[in-house]
């Protein structure tokens, strides 16, 4: 009996150097890879509970050696191994010699190389980065884990000095778009067999489809910049008070199959319509997914805002052949190039 009781003080002691537990102010975790699982404990013969999409952030609870245990925003408590996040810095130094600058928009994506290099997370507003090379009008950055590259003009002092020629032209130049990322927070929105969440998705497609018009000299703004919940009363009322030219809705389809695909647009009022037009044949063009069709749709984001709008489903998720194809960055940058291209059209065909 007293040789047990010896084993297990030992092993209690074994397990408390080995764990880590969060102390003081809470500590965000970011995830640092698309499609990470979620299980419900620290190995890998634990159950998936839920998928996370890369720059997802949680609130940190402990770790081990090998797992890290977070919040999740349905309350339950989640282990993601800790190869795919990312701790931020405790420390921010200032040494003489260091270039440290901060991000002017509310999220910004980094990236492995300039232009279209892989995703490896999001830069949040606030925080400090340190500047590490310089190529063209892009910065490499490193701080709060992440490590890539990002554009100049998202940050202090970063003003916009490419394709200016361009931007005359465009008619995307000076138009105010509102992109609208589908559900979020407690609202999961779909989800797909293969277990990913349509409020990650369409989160991640506004982003991208964000930095792109960005480009073309587009006064862009998003209802949503991370994973909350916001009523669909408060993202009408944002379209109103900016005064969007174009609201964005985006969203991933599901149906009571698992046959159903292709994207399909949606509009509510006659003057809605051209724009829903314009996406409904750009959109399957650019993805190669077949087209549903342009229809009218009594869905509160168009119904409430009475201005330029459509809403759009990309895809569905609880097809199994679909979901992988919808989850992967190629479909996402096709699909945002779709969209691009109707918004150009649309502003195109209805120049001043």
């Amino acid at each position: 009996m007293h040789s047990k009781v010896l084993f297990l003080l030992a092993l209690s002691l074994l397990l408390c150097d080995s764990v880590t537990v969060a102390k003081g102010p809470p500590v965000k975790v970011t995830i640092t890879e698309d499609n990470v699982n979620i299980r419900s404990g620290p190995g890998m013969h634990y159950n998936i509970i839920e998928k996370a999409m890369i720059g997802n952030q949680f609130s940190f609870l402990r770790a081990t050696n090998e797992w890290t245990s977070i919040d999740l925003p349905s309350g339950k408590t989640g282990w993601i191994s800790n190869k795919f996040i990312a701790m931020p810095e405790t420390k921010k130094t200032k040494e003489k010699g260091k270039s440290i600058i901060r991000t002017v928009v509310p999220a910004v994506h980094i990236r492995s190389k300039p232009l279209n290099g892989r995703i490896l997370g999001t830069i949040h507003k606030g925080e400090e980065y340190e500047v590490i090379a310089v190529r063209k009008h892009w910065i490499k950055l490193k701080g709060n884990g992440h490590r890539g590259w990002a554009p100049q003009w998202f940050f202090e002092g970063g003003t916009p000095r490419i394709n200016h020629e361009t931007w005359r032209t465009s008619t995307l130049n000076r138009r105010r778009i509102l992109i609208d990322p589908g559900h979020g927070g407690k609202d999961q929105g779909t989800s797909g067999q293969l277990g990913f969440v349509e409020k990650n998705l369409t989160l991640q497609t506004s982003r991208l489809l964000y930095e792109k018009l960005v480009l073309s000299g587009a006064e862009v703004s998003l209802t949503r910049y991370s994973d909350y919940f916001l009523p669909l009363s408060e993202r009408t009322k944002k379209a109103a008070k900016e005064k969007a030219d174009a609201f964005i809705s985006i969203h991933y389809d599901s149906s009571n199959g698992s046959s159903a695909s292709g994207t399909a647009s949606y509009y509510y009022y006659k003057n809605q319509k051209g724009l829903a037009e314009k996406l409904g044949d750009k959109v399957p063009q650019a993805t190669g997914a077949a087209s549903r069709g342009i229809k009218e749709g009594n869905y509160h984001v168009i119904r409430e805002y009475t201005e330029t709008a459509a809403l759009v489903e990309l895809g569905f998720l609880d097809n199994p052949f679909e979901e992988k194809q919808i989850i992967t960055q190629q479909y996402q940058h096709k699909a945002v190039n779709g969209i691009y291209d109707g918004l150009a059209g649309y502003f195109d065909s209805n120049a001043e």
